[in-house]
C-alpha cells in the first residue's frame, strides 16, 4: 500500500509539473537568462565537441555529461534531436520526480518511529516544492540535479554505502563546486558515528536522542576521543582503520577537489567577475 501510494503520489507530482513545464515552455521556448550559456554548450557536447567551453560559465560540466549521457541514447532510440531547449528543460522535469522519491526515502530513514506514509509524503512534497529550488524544475540549471546527486549522496550514506555515496558525491560536485561542503559533511558524520558506536561500547548504554541534542554528546564523544588517545597502539590503529574503511570515497573526492582548485587556481571556472 505504502509502495502504490509513493507511485501515485510521484505520479501525480510529475503530471502537475508537466502541465505547468507545458505553460511555461509554450510563453518562453526560447533560452532564458542563464539557460543562454547552459543550453548551447550542452548541444555542443552532444555533437561531440568536447574541447569547446563558453568561459562565461562558471561551474563544471556535471550536468553537460548526464544530460548527454541520457538524452544522447534516447535520441538514437526515437530518431529524434532531443538535444534541444524543449529536451534539456525536461531534464529537471524528470529530475525533480527523482527528487521526491529521496527526500520520501530519507525521511523514512530519518524517522522510522513516524508510522504514518502521508506524512513523510508531505515532506517530500514540501521540500521538493520548495520556492527557491521549485523555480528551477522548468529551466535548465544546475541547481535540480545538483541538489538530486546530493539527496542521492546523503540517502546512500544513510545506507552505509560509503563508495557509491561518494561517487554520488563526486558527480555532485562536478556539477557544482560548493556540493564539496556536502561530502566533508557526509564524511564529518561518518567519523562522528564511529564515535557514537565507541561510546555506547565503552558506556555499555545507549545515547537517546535527547543526549545527541544536548552539550552532553560533546562531552561524551571528547572523552571516547580522549580516551582512544590513551589505548595501546594497536587498539587506536584498529578504529582509524574502520573509520577509513568508510570515509576513504570522501577524503579521495576531497583530494582530487584540493587538486582542482590548486592547478585552477580557486574554485570558479570561467568567468570569475560572474561569481
Amino acid at each position: 500500500m505504502k509502495r502504490k501510494n509513493l507511485l501515485v503520489s510521484i505520479a501525480l507530482f510529475f503530471f502537475i509539473n508537466g502541465i505547468i513545464f507545458s505553460m511555461i515552455y509554450s510563453a518562453q521556448s526560447k533560452p532564458f537568462i542563464d539557460e543562454i550559456f547552459h543550453i548551447p554548450q550542452t548541444i555542443k557536447y552532444c555533437r561531440g565537441y568536447f574541447d569547446e567551453w563558453d568561459p562565461k560559465i562558471t561551474t563544471l560540466p556535471g550536468l553537460y555529461y548526464i544530460s548527454v549521457g541520457v538524452l544522447m541514447p534516447l535520441s538514437a532510440l526515437t530518431g529524434m534531436d532531443l538535444c534541444c531547449v524543449y529536451g534539456l528543460q525536461a531534464i529537471n522535469l524528470i529530475v525533480s520526480a527523482v527528487n521526491f522519491y529521496l527526500i520520501y526515502n530519507i525521511s523514512k530513514r530519518l524517522h522510522p518511529n513516524v508510522m504514518e506514509d502521508w506524512k513523510h509524503l508531505m515532506t517530500a512534497a514540501n521540500l521538493a516544492m520548495l520556492p527557491p529550488l521549485y523555480f528551477f524544475t522548468f529551466l535548465y540549471y544546475t541547481d535540480i540535479v545538483s541538489t538530486c546527486l546530493v539527496l542521492l549522496c546523503y540517502l546512500l550514506h544513510l545506507q552505509h554505502r560509503p563508495w557509491l555515496a561518494a561517487t554520488a558525491g563526486f558527480m555532485a560536485v562536478i556539477t557544482r563546486q560548493t556540493n564539496i561542503i556536502w561530502v566533508a559533511f557526509f564524511a564529518f558524520e561518518t567519523i562522528i558515528e564511529f564515535l557514537k558506536e565507541e561510546a555506547v561500547w565503552r558506556r555499555k548504554k545507549k545515547i537517546t536522542s535527547v543526549v545527541e541534542s544536548s552539550f552532553k554528546y560533546l562531552q561524551i564523544l571528547n572523552f571516547v576521543v580522549i580516551d582512544l588517545s590513551k589505548q595501546d597502539s594497536y587498539r587506536i590503529g584498529h578504529f582509524i582503520g574502520r573509520v577509513l574503511s568508510s570515509v576513504i570515497g570522501y577524503l579521495l573526492v576531497g583530494l582530487m577537489f584540493f587538486g582542482f582548485v590548486v592547478y585552477n587556481r580557486g574554485i570558479v571556472v570561467g568567468d570569475r567577475t560572474a561569481h
